[in-house]
């Protein structure tokens, strides 16, 4: 009789399950080390991409970017102690495709991560590496030119009238008014008109066709027919914000209308007018002045201001006599940067007066007009896209360091003037960034 003898397999299941229960927590470890890894690095890249655009906007304004770029880093949470975390910056990249490349600017973060299971397999800490590669995009300016008349079809876009002496330095004299179709000129020259334009390739060009009536002489050269041009535009400060006038809460910003005829200092706000009589002395103190009305002087006296910027919401800028006018730009970012209609920030430097677009048209009626002598000094862009301007004053030799842009320009009368136009005086634009990698 065959006998069999069975061994007992009792126990071996849980051999099995504790071989399981082992994977399991393996897989489940990894998978929290995993979890820990993703979150670790979209935090890192998150901080590396927070830390790139502020070191490339500190670098766009000639700020120190590199300990910007860091403390932007260490307040979240790298802070390069070069135990737990290293942070680098530098500009330009010192690998990758934008390698040398000036317009670049690149944070790199490496991070040790704290593991549940990989480092019982691995001897070496687990680190990651994240990097961002910031383009600083160079400003862009409003146009190249000193002075623009930026209507696109009207008659007598710039025209230069009578006793005209005008010398251009920095740029050169554009009117982008294409009037060819209505049969009429775009730039005319008309009287005893010597306009010399001091710039490599310059000289007076216009879309449409140029006339000359009388003793016209446009140097080194002139010429219609060149192709249209736009101008960029430019957001509207708010007006109706208290924060762009003062940091105090209870600053009263809407001046109402003011009547001027004896000494004055004025504050930035929204005036519905600014009128100033004769022999009164006016100061204007640094910051944003919004004017719904008229801007105008007359007779005698002086107006001053230094780092103010004028944004004229519908009416005249006219300041005209015997007066000393002294107005200079915003210079400084500290009085140049205000909040727009549209909730953003913009850095204004360089602007002295903005004519709001959207609140002229030819039928409108308001101009800004500058009139004067010697005294009379204007430092910083003159940005009117949709306003006509008029540029008069006597057989005193006038400077003035601004780039003009109006829909037209009116030169006219005994004027003897220099538009001296520097970028380190005007509007040059702002640097955008974008990140490249």
């Amino acid at each position: 009789m065959l006998t069999v003898n069975y061994k007992s397999e009792k126990g071996q299941s849980v051999v099995l399950l504790a071989l399981v229960f082992v994977a399991l927590l393996g897989f489940a470890a990894l998978a929290l080390d995993s979890a820990e890894m993703y979150v670790a690095r979209r935090n890192a890249q998150a901080a590396s991409d927070a830390a790139a655009l502020a070191g490339a906007l500190a670098k766009s304004q000639n700020q120190n970017w590199k300990s910007i770029a860091l403390e932007r880093a260490a307040s979240n949470g790298y802070d390069n102690d070069g135990v737990t975390n290293w942070v680098t910056v530098a500009a330009p990249p010192t690998s990758g495709q934008y390698q040398g490349n000036d317009q670049y600017l690149q944070v790199t973060i490496s991070q040790i991560v704290d593991t549940s299971f990989l480092h019982f397999v691995f001897p070496t800490p687990v680190q990651i590496t994240v990097s961002t590669v910031v383009r600083v995009v160079p400003p862009q300016p409003l146009t190249d030119h000193a002075i623009f008349a930026a209507s696109e079809s009207e008659c007598d876009a710039m025209v230069f009238s009578g006793n005209v002496d005008v010398n251009v330095l920095g740029g050169d004299v554009f009117s982008n008014s294409n009037a060819n179709s209505k049969n009429c000129p775009s730039l005319i020259g008309n009287g005893n008109v010597d306009v010399r334009v001091h710039a490599e390739n310059g000289g007076v060009f216009a879309v449409g066709h140029i006339k000359i009536n009388g003793n016209v002489d446009f140097e080194p050269t002139y010429r219609g027919g060149m192709p249209q041009e736009a101008v960029l535009s430019l957001p509207v400060p708010d007006c109706n914000l208290r924060s762009n006038y003062s940091n105090n809460p209870s600053y009263i910003y809407n001046k109402g209308s003011v009547n001027i005829d004896t000494d004055t200092t004025l504050e930035p706000g929204l005036y519905n007018h600014i009128s100033i009589g004769s022999n009164a002395n006016v100061r204007l103190e640094p910051g944003l002045y919004c004017i719904r009305g008229d801007f105008t002087k007359k007779g005698n006296g002086w107006v001053i201001g230094d780092d103010v910027l004028l944004v004229l919401l519908g009416g005249s800028f006219d300041l005209q006599g015997n007066s000393e006018i002294r107005l200079k730009a915003p210079a400084q970012s500290g009085v140049g940067v205000f909040t727009t209609v549209n909730g953003s920030t913009h850095d204004y430097r360089g602007l002295l007066i903005f004519a709001d677009p959207s609140r002229y048209s030819p039928s409108s009626g308001g101009e800004v007009r500058i009139t004067g002598n010697s005294d009379v000094y204007y430092q910083g862009t003159l940005y009117a896209p949709q306003t006509q301007c008029r540029i008069t004053g006597n057989n005193d030799s006038q400077v003035i360091r601004s780039q003009i842009i109006c829909r037209k320009i009116d030169f006219h009368g005994n004027t003897n003037l220099t538009i001296d136009f520097r970028t380190s005086d005007n509007y040059t634009g702002i640097s955008t960034l974008e990140i490249a990698e």
